[in-house]
């Protein structure tokens, strides 16, 4: 799996975010034990915006499955893994099995892609999309420009009151930097 692993490890290694579902608990330390067995160094800093943490804290669905949310969202569904004999056949290299795994694979990027799209609105997981734009005045959450002042809308501090804008793209609620 070297080859592999080499593989994710330059793609984190370039990446300024990955977005994830249960990635901050289970996909990252994954990856990062077999970087360690492969005596790799630790990837460039990225941030990771995980689409379970944003689920579970807020909103209360029945699960915060990927395949659950996706189904409750009525987007793109999740593809059937076919279980635990599909993923040992895989593993130990069965070419059909390996062709299905991709599959399986490709299809979960385009659920969690349409996931996202949707929830990013609501929270992006302590990561400010603003940073990486070009533009001064752009939504924390997705980064568009499309954003509106809500007029007579504010968001109070301790110390000061804030202006509201609303994003057209992703329809997140930031305010104004003073």
């Amino acid at each position: 799996d070297a080859a592999l692993v080499l593989q994710a490890w330059t793609l984190l290694n370039e990446a300024d975010i990955v977005i994830a579902h249960n990635g901050k608990k289970f996909d990252v330390p994954m990856i990062n034990g077999f970087f360690l067995r492969h005596g790799f160094p630790p990837p460039s800093p990225y941030k990771v915006i995980d689409t379970y943490r944003i689920v579970k804290r807020k909103f209360k669905l029945t699960s915060n499955s990927l395949a659950y949310v996706a189904k409750f969202l009525g987007v793109t569904q999740k593809l059937d893994s076919g279980g635990i004999a599909a993923w040992k056949a895989a593993y130990f290299g069965d070419p059909v099995a390996l062709v299905n795994m991709l599959t399986y694979n490709k299809g979960d990027i385009d659920t969690l892609r349409a996931v996202y799209k949707i929830i990013r609105g609501w929270d992006n997981d302590g990561v400010n999309m603003g940073v990486y734009s070009e533009h001064s005045a752009v939504c924390s959450n997705c980064g568009s420009d499309k954003i509106s002042v809500l007029e007579d809308r504010y968001q109070f501090t301790a110390l000061s009151k804030f202006g509201l804008v609303r994003c057209s793209s992703c329809k997140a609620i930031s305010r104004f930097r003073k």
